[in-house]
């Protein structure tokens, strides 16, 4: 009941055109009459496109069949979002796809792979189908920064040089390392 309550809650999110983007059990609170309720709005978003509900979709299915295990988990998921939304969520069932706190257990429990299994053969998809995902990481921030300020420091004294040949053989090339 409490897991079909929680796929409710969600499927009712994603129906007024919220996603909640970071789904986990500690996003899931029980009140005392047993009912779900979802917590944690602060990273939703409203009008989502299909991708991102897709997200929702693999990270509540991965982090409560990691509870109640895989069969149950996709049975749940199954029966609260139908066979469509599931086979638009498979390509998302990935350790880059999960919260934070969840990638690495499920990796170390080898959960993802039967778990894509089972839920390919529920959706009814014909095979199993990946999108690439990325965080985006403070390396990955640093990166385009520091490309950005080359390029805006680097474009106007290449623009500026009237010889630029004579400068490029005149130059010290020991800069070059």
């Amino acid at each position: 009941d409490v897991l079909d309550a929680a796929w409710h809650e969600v499927t009712l999110l994603h129906l007024i055109g919220i996603a909640h983007r970071n789904l986990d059990l500690d996003h899931l609170v029980l009140d005392r009459d047993g009912r779900a309720w979802i917590v944690g709005l602060d990273r939703a978003v409203l009008d989502p496109h299909d991708g991102v509900i897709a997200g929702d979709v693999a990270t509540l299915l991965a982090v409560t069949a990691a509870v109640v295990g895989i069969d149950r988990g996709v049975e749940h998921a199954l029966r609260a979002v139908g066979r469509a939304r599931l086979a638009d969520a498979l390509p998302r069932l990935q350790a880059t796809g999960m919260p934070r706190g969840m990638a690495k257990p499920m990796r170390r429990h080898k959960m993802l792979a039967p778990l894509r299994e089972a839920t390919r053969a529920a959706s009814g998809a014909d095979e199993l189908v990946t999108t690439e995902l990325r965080r985006v990481t403070p390396r990955g921030v640093i990166s385009v920064l520091m490309g950005a300020a080359a390029v805006y420091f680097l474009v106007p004294q290449i623009l500026d040089s009237g010889d630029l040949w004579s400068k490029v053989t005149d130059a010290h090339w020991a800069w070059l390392l």
